[in-house]
């Protein structure tokens, strides 16, 4: 049995010597009485072996929690979507295989919440927005579409008596609700019910208040909004699971991954693709534009996703629609963009590009690109709702303390 004193001890866990006697009084290591000293304590190996291994596992599975919490390892279960190389899948169905397959928004979205396919795209009921919530007047600087979107949210749940519900078919209308008065503050044409097109699809209403009514742009907003449906555990659905879990209602949650993703490193990189844009068409050179942003440390938005090293694909889902109504002088401005990241080699171009070029090159107004995708992810966010609710415990990660330790009293 082999024997080490004190400082041996300590050097072979690679602690203090005060860390060595700390654990002793815990119960944690058993020491023996020396032979040749009554004062003087030794540890036997086997023991010293059995909390190294067990303060090592502690370690890793800190460090795996940590790490979970950046861009890691998967650490919630869920059945809603996953991320593959082809993009995200929905309940088993690719993004990009449902875009090609012509399904429109409202039935993947009805494929998040429950699991199965509308055969053909539901109609959803014009939300019944409140008259202070209409804006015909061009959005001002310090008034983002996405900041009215929030809005809209606070003021259709106060009338919505159905958000008390608990049947499925209550929590279904009032989804559908909360999508349809968000769409209608993006628009900033709320519906009333004298609309002749009271029956529009999502993507519809969008195409007819923003751009053009026609076929081609209606299918690629269709495509942005199926695009962006659901990523998994970004940092917005994980605001509304941790909302959810709480036993918060549907509304509040979904309320949480709007606040969310104002944030400039999650819907509001959408916004600083839009910023980049407008720049180059600016300057009229990408490259000149690009230099100058890294020789001033600056970040250039909307390349190299951590989850996609190879390309994100729903770049390619979401400007591929851009048809002939597209904006040429934006469209050459952006493909300069690509062309000359790919020369700095900052990687392939995201979604979030992807989405500030669609809403350039249709003359949609600022901030339109943040706001679509937050459009797109209510319907994500809604089914994350409804999965953690039925999941029953409460989201609360644990906090590992690094600060100053309190003085021994």
């Amino acid at each position: 049995m082999k024997l080490f004193d004190s400082k041996e001890a300590a050097a072979y866990l690679g602690v203090k010597t005060s860390t060595l006697y700390a654990y002793v009084s815990r119960g944690l290591l058993d020491s023996v009485q020396a032979t040749d000293d009554s004062r003087r304590r030794q540890y036997r190996k086997a023991d010293l072996d059995r909390l190294k291994q067990r303060s090592d596992a502690h370690a890793g599975e800190s460090a795996a929690a940590a790490g979970a919490l950046r861009w890691g390892a998967p650490s919630l279960d869920t059945a809603i979507s996953e991320i593959t190389p082809a993009g995200p899948s929905y309940r088993g169905r690719t993004a990009r295989g449902l875009v090609r397959e012509g399904y429109a928004f409202e039935q993947v979205a009805e494929l998040l919440w429950t699991g199965t396919l509308p055969e053909s795209p539901p109609t959803w009921p014009m939300a019944d927005v409140r008259p202070s919530q209409r804006h015909e007047e061009p959005v001002a600087d310090e008034e983002r579409p996405l900041d009215r979107m929030r809005l809209a949210l606070m003021h259709t749940e106060m009338a919505d008596l159905a958000r008390f519900g608990t049947t499925k078919e209550a929590r279904l209308e009032c989804s559908r609700r909360i999508i349809m008065a968000l769409g209608a503050a993006l628009v900033s044409a709320a519906p009333s019910p004298r609309d002749s097109h009271d029956e529009e699809s999502v993507a519809a209403r969008l195409a007819r208040h923003l751009a053009t009514p026609e076929e081609a742009v209606i299918r690629a907003f269709d495509t942005a909004l199926i695009a962006v449906a659901d990523h998994e555990l970004n940092a917005s659905t994980f605001a509304t699971r941790v909302a959810a879990s709480t036993g918060a209602g549907l509304y509040p949650c979904v309320a949480a991954g709007l606040a969310t993703a104002t944030g400039p490193r999650h819907g509001g990189a959408c916004d600083r693709g839009e910023a980049l844009i407008d720049e180059v068409l600016r300057e009229g050179s990408a490259r000149k534009v690009m230099l100058a942003r890294l020789r001033r440390g600056e970040q250039t938005p909307g390349f190299g996703h951590p989850l996609y090293p190879h390309g994100d694909p729903r770049w390619k889902m979401v400007v591929s629609r851009l048809g002939p109504t597209a904006a040429p002088e934006v469209l050459d401005a952006v493909d300069e963009l690509v062309d000359v990241a790919d020369q700095m080699r900052l990687g392939p171009p995201t979604v979030d590009l992807a989405l500030a070029t669609l809403c350039r090159a249709l003359g949609l107004p600022s901030g339109a690109a943040a706001a679509l995708f937050a459009l797109g992810r209510t319907a994500g966010w809604i089914a994350h709702i409804f999965e953690q609710q039925e999941q029953g415990f409460l989201l609360r990660p644990r906090a590992h303390y690094v600060g100053v330790r309190p003085l021994p009293q």
